[in-house]
């Protein structure tokens, strides 16, 4: 009822709504997959609940793999094991999965701040891990490809952010409680959290490659906060020392503190 009044077309209905039962049919099933595979569950979980579906054809097999597709922590399993369930969907598949670690690295480079950032990056870099599954070596080479192209791009992202963001939210304001009189806890507090943000973000970001870039841009940032110790002010030498420690190591805050 009020199928037609929505302005759906007739003939839409049944193909719609045998989907649907069909998928609902094995819904339990489904749903426990789905949280297994944001776990990070083996194949054996995922099969018992793609293997009913595939029973029911290629549409409802097709419209499981999906939803697992975008929890899993091991899309590159999910996409395989559809496969091996009804070869005939296996290039949608592996389609279905590039589309969706796509708009995952898309997301590297719009996130908001830099925590979320980092998180985006290490969930694509833990997702693109899973890609290295046994397929056939035309699909290894495209999902290697894909891998590839990904991680350069959200790694890019991730550098550009923490430049901006190691500037903007560390090495400035850092700056002025130096030249202010001596900072309260709260702003030393601030400067810290900055930093570990930063941290996480700079781990994520090695995670997807572009080492080298990091490396450049800490060195210049440590050099900027032991010329802040040089002269102390606002900030002793053992705070600016403890934000080089968290941004490095360390290894770069004890010649500060000399």
């Amino acid at each position: 009822p009020g199928w037609l009044e929505a302005g759906l077309p007739r003939e839409a209905a049944a193909p719609v709504l045998g989907l649907c039962a069909a998928v609902w049919r094995h819904a339990p099933l489904l749903w426990q997959a789905r949280d297994a595979a944001a776990q990070g569950a083996g194949a054996a979980a995922l099969r018992a609940a793609l293997a009913p579906l595939a029973m029911e054809g290629r549409g409802p097999l097709f419209a499981g793999m999906a939803l697992l597709l975008r929890v899993a922590a091991l899309p590159g399993e999910v996409a395989a094991l559809a496969a091996s369930l009804c070869p005939p969907i296996a290039a949608l598949a592996e389609s279905e999965m590039a589309a969706l670690l796509t708009a995952e690295a898309a997301a590297v480079t719009t996130a908001a701040t830099a925590a979320e950032i980092a998180e985006n990056a290490t969930r694509l870099d833990q997702r693109l891990g899973s890609l290295d599954q046994p397929v056939s070596p035309v699909v290894r080479e495209a999902r290697r490809r894909l891998a590839a192209m990904l991680r350069r791009d959200a790694a890019i992202a991730c550098q550009a952010r923490f430049a901006v963001t190691l500037t903007a939210a560390l090495l400035a304001p850092a700056a002025r409680a130096a030249a202010a009189p001596p900072a309260g806890d709260a702003v030393v507090a601030a400067l810290e959290t900055a930093a570990r943000d930063l941290r996480r973000l700079e781990l994520a970001g090695r995670g997807l490659g572009q080492e080298t870039r990091f490396d450049a841009t800490l060195h210049e940032a440590v050099a900027d906060l032991a010329r802040l110790a040089a002269t102390p002010g606002g900030l002793t030498r053992v705070e600016l020392a403890r934000l080089a420690e968290i941004l490095v190591g360390p290894e770069a805050a004890l010649p500060m503190l000399g």
